[in-house]
């Protein structure tokens, strides 16, 4: 019985990662590069990559700093923005494609 479940055991989906995902899609719409987010905030493009890919965790400064100085939010904007994804992070089930279909629908940029 055991070894029936564990054949039949589905892989766990992909992490959900609202942060990363608002990074990525923001930084696409806006067309900044990795590389010019680095310049204007001196903060590493392999740092970026990471917090991106969901493969690290930020500081809540690090990701205000993002916004503010390369997405040119104002220090309120890149709160609220950020305790909304980090709501979204903890309370909502929602796959990757559909976190990027309700970002995309969001106002912020």
């Amino acid at each position: 019985m055991l070894k029936s479940l564990y054949q039949t055991h589905k892989p766990m989906p992909k992490r959900r990662n609202p942060i990363g995902d608002f990074l990525r899609v923001t930084r696409a719409q806006m067309r900044i590069s990795q590389e010019e987010i680095t310049k204007r905030t001196g903060i590493t493009q392999s740092t970026i990559s990471m917090i991106e890919s969901g493969g690290q965790k930020a500081q809540d400064e690090t990701l205000i700093a993002i916004m503010t100085k390369a997405f040119r939010m104002t220090d309120t904007e890149a709160e609220l923005t950020l305790a909304s994804l980090k709501i979204t992070e903890i309370m909502c089930p929602f796959t990757p494609r559909q976190s990027k279909v309700i970002f995309d629908k969001l106002p912020y940029v």
